[in-house]
């Protein structure tokens, strides 16, 4: 019933439609499932649309079940999406709260809702400016006015791997070595590691951080916003290319 309920909330295009029009959609796709399967099983075909009947109903336990871990799926998604924008309607979440009863799955969900009210106060408010370019494009210099100006901390991405590469009882130390040495590519998820470390110890002290070296990718600077959990407002880019 749970895999019916993603087909049915998944298919399709997303635009925002009346709610009778989406729950006739949704009726439709199920019976497209079915037709999918009434030549190759004709029974789990029937089955199918036994379940979606039985949901749509709610006169079991396992429908009202699931539907309820629908609201806890869509507590989540918000929950993720809001540490990427920072955006979420609290009261909405509420509703969605209220009609949750089961024991385990409102456990769940009152985690969900208090991670999202925690987040604003997670959230660092300091200016980060990515500075991007080329070899010789000028990135050092133009941090080192701003370090001078603006005192704010500077971040090498290849000098901060060779800090930790250097640091005394590094667990990283020899990794990083050995991938430097070899020209291999030391993995996202550890730049990652030591910016946020960085970026959490310039945070403490006031200051606005400047990144050279990274992101290099879409991927990567999404990575960011959601482990540093700062605002997308006070983001910048200097691109020297």
């Amino acid at each position: 019933m749970c895999i019916l309920l993603c087909v049915s909330e998944t298919a399709g295009n997303n635009t925002r439609v009346e709610p009778e029009q989406r729950k006739t959609e949704k009726d439709l796709r199920i019976q497209y499932l079915s037709c999918l399967l009434a030549q190759s099983c004709p029974q789990l075909a029937a089955e199918v649309l036994e379940l979606r009947q039985e949901f749509t109903s709610g006169n079991s336990q396992t429908a009202e079940l699931v539907c309820q871990l629908g609201k806890l799926d869509t507590l989540y998604q918000t929950l993720v999406h809001a540490k990427r924008k920072g955006r979420y309607d609290i009261e909405q979440l509420k509703v969605h709260r209220s009609q949750i009863s089961d024991e385990w799955v409102a456990n769940q969900a009152d985690a969900i809702l208090a991670e999202l009210g925690t987040m604003n106060d997670k959230r660092l408010s300091i200016p980060i400016i990515f500075v991007i370019g080329g070899p010789g494009a000028g990135k050092g210099t133009l941090c080192a006015r701003l370090v001078q100006k603006f005192n704010y901390c500077h971040v090498s991405v290849g000098e901060l791997l060779r800090e930790e590469q250097n640091r005394h009882g590094s667990v990283f130390g020899d990794f990083i070595s050995k991938s430097l040495a070899n020209s291999v590519v030391v993995p996202a998820s550890l730049t990652m590691l030591l910016l946020k470390q960085k970026v959490q110890h310039a945070a403490d002290n006031g200051q606005g951080i400047l990144i050279d070296g990274f992101p290099r990718s879409l991927s990567q600077i999404i990575a960011f916003e959601q482990e540093v959990r700062i605002s997308r407002q006070l983001f910048s880019v200097a691109n020297l290319n």
